[in-house]
């Protein structure tokens, strides 16, 4: 388990987790750890869709190969350290892998039914799913932890630690 009191990693340390735990699901993220990432890849992804679609008005459909490839290998570089620092960060929230599992199931499945039905209710609803997360992922560390024994929420959230 961790430490609710360790200090706030920096900017530098931030940005080095970021791509050293892309495949690490089991750890935490802390709040300030979380959103220096949310700025860096923002900005990121803002430039890239800049240059992108000034590459697209300029060459045509030879641009527009050009962007798809560029924008893929930007989301995969973005995407899946991304996924992790999300993960990681509702666990120190205080939900557990359950928890974290259920959000992201029903967010995929809402984005799933959505693709193929094209209803307006569906994305109010995959959109409260996706405000619910970003939510929680501001929440301060173990904001969301249970000491209860039985019942959903001790499926859903994280068991308080014991103080030794």
């Amino acid at each position: 388990m961790h430490n609710s009191f360790e200090q706030e990693p920096s900017f530098k340390e931030s940005l080095l987790n970021f791509w050293k735990k892309t495949f690490d699901y089991s750890g935490v993220s802390k709040v300030s750890e979380y959103w220096w990432i949310i700025i860096v890849t923002g900005i990121i992804e803002f430039i890239s869709i800049f240059v992108l679609l000034a590459n697209v008005f300029e060459n045509g459909s030879a641009g527009k190969i050009t962007a798809y490839i560029i924008l893929g290998i930007v989301a995969l570089f973005i995407g899946l350290p991304s996924i992790s620092l999300s993960v990681r960060r509702l666990r120190d929230a205080g939900l557990s892998n359950l928890g974290i599992s259920l959000c992201y199931v029903l967010l995929i499945l809402c984005n799933i039914f959505w693709n193929f039905d094209k209803a307006t209710y569906v994305q109010y609803i995959n959109s409260i799913f996706g405000l619910i997360i970003f939510y929680v992922s501001l929440r301060p560390t173990d904001n969301y932890v249970t000491d209860q024994k039985s019942g959903w929420r001790s499926k859903v959230f994280r068991h308080a630690e014991v103080k030794k």
